[in-house]
């Protein structure tokens, strides 16, 4: 019995999930109401507050949901290694893991970051890139008087670079395998966008 409900609940919550994914496509989340949910689901208004309070706090159980599952994934990414395979120009697996999840919920990644979507979600994004990914690698370990430019400005942009590149990925429907996405962040990663194009000129020029 209790498995019976466990699934239930599991799929009133996709139900629901889905209906704010489509009305999201339609209007800004602030207008979305939980009648506009429950009808979108086909749905009664108890079942709704059997799971959430009201619109906000689903969005923000969603959210939780989405960023524990990546924290989960990022913190099992070993950074040592992750670097040294990173001198064949391939990511390491359990890089490609994180990836492959964000893909997953692209849709929802995508709604959240959009417009109309929860001005939140970025900050929140990044807050967790920065704490399970960028903490780890070498250059936050400097001293401040290593780097050529403060170290805040340098996990700024690390950050900001990372949720662009990952919403353009997104944006253009995960054309690239989580693999070969991996595979591009680790070459920007290691050698930086300059260097890339340097050497592409000189191919060019030779």
């Amino acid at each position: 019995m209790p498995d019976k409900m466990d699934r239930r609940k599991l799929r009133t919550r996709a139900l629901l999930r889905q209906a704010l994914l489509s009305l999201m496509k339609e209007k800004g989340l602030e207008q979305i109401t939980v009648s506009d949910l429950t009808s979108r689901a086909d749905i009664n208004r108890g079942t709704f507050y059997l799971h959430y309070k009201d619109v906000p706090d689903m969005v923000e159980q969603e959210k939780n949901e989405l960023l524990q599952g990546l924290r989960e994934l990022m913190s099992q990414v070993d950074v040592q290694q992750m670097m040294e395979q990173a001198l064949t120009d391939l990511a390491h697996p359990s890089l490609i893991d994180v990836y492959a999840y964000i893909a997953e919920h692209s849709e929802t990644i995508l709604r959240l970051l959009g417009p109309g979507g929860d001005s939140s979600f970025a900050d929140q994004f990044i807050v967790l890139i920065e704490d399970e990914l960028l903490r780890k690698l070498p250059f936050w370990q400097f001293e401040e008087e290593r780097l050529n430019i403060p170290r805040d400005y340098l996990i700024a942009y690390v950050s900001a670079a990372n949720l662009g590149f990952l919403s353009h990925w997104l944006n253009e429907g995960a054309q690239l395998s989580p693999e070969e996405f991996a595979n591009m962040v680790i070459r920007l990663v290691r050698t930086g966008p300059i260097r890339l194009t340097s050497e592409t000129l000189v191919r060019l020029d030779t």
